[in-house]
């Protein structure tokens, strides 16, 4: 009898190490997941007016002139200040493969079939370590995920983007939330940051932008309590964007005028 208890034991013991571990879903994993599970998104139209400079103030103080290069698609590549770049992007797309560079920092990007950034190498402008993947939904990157951070982007079915918690395209700690105006976004306007500049510094394989300009951003900042950007526009005859004036709860209002 002792014999027979023995053997069911030992063949107890042999399943329960047979049996695998369960191991916990990857940040890339789970990046993936979330794009999936995110819901369609079906922008309008957007036209995109290619402004061609701004010219920023903080309070009184003139901050300069940003200007902006366009390839023959429309399509940002190079953003200088004072005549010095500060930030530009080349684009391989025989060979699936962009490159930014922000001063002396640069990011290597591999693209998927459809010409967005699948995955990035390189260093961060802060100086942060950048290699991430990148999840879409409907040409719009919902999220990302390198080996310390998962991070997720939510938008309205419209294209507007509501949440953005995890990194910033620069590498920076992010969580916002964002209210819009009925203002088409013909700009590229994207605002991830609470401090200046506040325009995109990033290439447009990073996906599509939000279709309407924002009204208001809440940053929460743990050291700093909650950050608020408030926006006002002024229109051309053609209805493209001349001034906006944010008003800052954390610093000095913001001027940006554009040309064409």
């Amino acid at each position: 009898m002792s014999i027979i208890l023995l053997g069911l034991g030992s063949c107890k013991r042999i399943e329960t190490e047979n049996t695998p571990t369960p191991t916990a879903p990857t940040l890339a994993q789970q990046a993936k997941e979330y794009a999936d599970a995110h819901p369609a998104i079906q922008p309008p139209a957007l036209v995109n007016y290619q402004p061609t400079s701004v010219k920023v103030s903080i309070g009184s103080f003139s901050v300069g002139t940003y200007n902006f290069q366009y390839d023959s698609q429309k399509r940002l590549v190079d953003i200088s200040h004072d005549k010095n770049s500060v930030f530009n992007t080349y684009l391989e797309p025989t060979n699936s493969k962009a490159t930014s560079k922000w001063n002396t920092r640069e990011i290597n990007y591999r693209l998927n079939p459809q010409g967005l950034a699948q995955s990035s190498e390189g260093m961060f402008m802060n100086g942060k370590e950048a290699a991430v993947e990148y999840f879409y939904k409907n040409g719009y990157l919902v999220s990302s995920a390198d080996k310390n951070y998962l991070s997720k982007l939510t938008y309205k079915t419209n294209g507007d983007l509501q949440e953005w918690n995890g990194l910033s395209h620069l590498g920076e700690t992010i969580r916002a939330s964002y209210t819009y105006t009925t203002f088409p976004n013909t700009i590229q306007q994207e605002i991830n940051y609470w401090a200046a500049p506040h325009f995109a510094l990033r290439g447009d394989f990073l996906g599509k932008y939000s279709s309407h300009l924002v009204e208001k951003v809440t940053f929460q900042n743990a050291a700093l309590n909650n950050i608020t950007l408030d926006f006002s526009y002024s229109f051309d005859s053609q209805n493209r964007v001349t001034k906006v004036v944010i008003k800052r709860s954390l610093g000095d209002e913001a001027i940006y005028e554009y040309s064409y």
